[in-house]
């Protein structure tokens, strides 16, 4: 229990953000639109505590009670109504607008994955004059950034609590577990013995038929 579960967490979280920017910066803007759809979001924030509990060797259920799990449905439900109305905007706007793409990739570091709050942020600023354009841009990419400092939130909580917590979720479940093994092994004992006992009983009756 000694391993970090957060950057485990992590990969899988970030996983859908990184993706979306990397569609943007690739000048794939729609495709990254869509990859922020909160059914994609969520489920790599899913896939994460999956993968988090099974590292730590508990339930998914164990993972989620150390987790803010009604602040996440709420950032992601406020994150999808933004994520919608960009999308809006996008086929509604973009068309008319020439060299919308140029400079986005310089909001990310060689070598880094893309932040899409910064590449959103500054698709935004580059059409800040058409406001009914911009501004679902920009609510997106406010947004985004809060889900991504859920995630932090979420992660940090992991590697700083969850250790000992999950400890002793997995301690709990090996009782059990050791418990139903017990339980078991009690139950073929005791038929075991059932049928040794009615075996000996037989041979006593075929040895006392036998007699002349």
């Amino acid at each position: 229990m000694g391993v970090k579960l957060g950057g485990t967490f992590l990969i899988c979280a970030m996983g859908p953000l990184h993706q979306a920017g990397a569609c943007i910066q690739a000048s794939r803007v729609p495709d990254g639109l869509r990859e922020l759809a909160p059914e994609g979001l969520l489920g790599g924030f899913q896939r994460g505590i999956e993968q988090a509990a099974k590292l730590a060797g508990v339930r998914k259920e164990d993972v989620e009670r150390l987790l803010p799990m009604d602040d996440v449905r709420a950032a992601i439900e406020q994150l999808g109504d933004s994520q919608t109305e960009a999308v809006v905007a996008w086929d509604v706007y973009a068309g008319r607008i020439g060299g919308l793409l140029e400079g986005v990739a310089e909001v990310t570091n060689h070598g880094q994955a893309p932040d899409v709050s910064l590449c959103l942020e500054r698709l935004a600023n580059k059409v800040r004059r058409d406001r009914p354009f911009a501004e679902p841009l920009q609510a997106l990419a406010e947004d985004v950034s809060q889900w991504q400092s859920m995630i932090g939130r979420c992660r940090k909580l992991l590697d700083e609590s969850g250790g000992g917590a999950l400890a002793k979720a997995y301690r709990r479940r090996q009782i059990r577990k050791l418990g139903s093994i017990a339980v078991s092994a009690l139950v073929i004992v005791a038929a075991l013995s059932v049928i040794v006992r009615v075996q000996t009983a037989r041979k006593r009756v075929d040895a006392l038929l036998a007699r002349p």
